[in-house]
């Protein structure tokens, strides 16, 4: 059986990102209230992403990341994930999508989770090349 890929979008068929004022900021942190640390909201034809107050880790500094689509769902594209942290937090960045433990769940509304690391923060390097050797 053959799996679905999701869509590739060519740069000229991704819509541009669109930085929201205050106001959209603002009315985010009312709507969800564990979310009171976005400090910026971008939005295309296709998603809103949430980006976070940066937080110290005993990992480096991370920015944690909120994304839906416009439907208000998560994002299930690891493609889109990785296009979306690439244009909006930096290429040279590692990203992990987060599942916390059930007692730390605060699902109020359907986002896909990423924490986005400073560039040379992250403790040592996962060799990803030979990763499957």
């Amino acid at each position: 059986m053959k799996l679905k890929s999701a869509p590739s979008f060519t740069i000229d068929r991704w819509p541009p990102w669109q930085q929201q004022p205050a106001e959209v900021v603002d009315a985010t942190r009312q709507r969800y209230t564990s979310v009171d640390h976005v400090e910026t909201v971008w939005t295309n034809t296709l998603y809103v992403v949430l980006i976070c107050r940066p937080r110290s880790t005993p990992w480096g500094i991370c920015t944690p990341v909120m994304v839906r689509n416009r439907e208000g769902m998560p994002v299930r594209s690891w493609q889109h994930l990785q296009r979306i942290k690439d244009e909006l937090l930096g290429k040279e960045r590692w990203a992990f999508e987060v599942y916390p433990p059930a007692s730390q769940i605060k699902d109020e509304a359907h986002l896909s989770h990423l924490w986005v690391f400073d560039a040379g923060t992250f403790p040592g390097e996962i060799n990803l090349q030979n990763w499957h050797q």
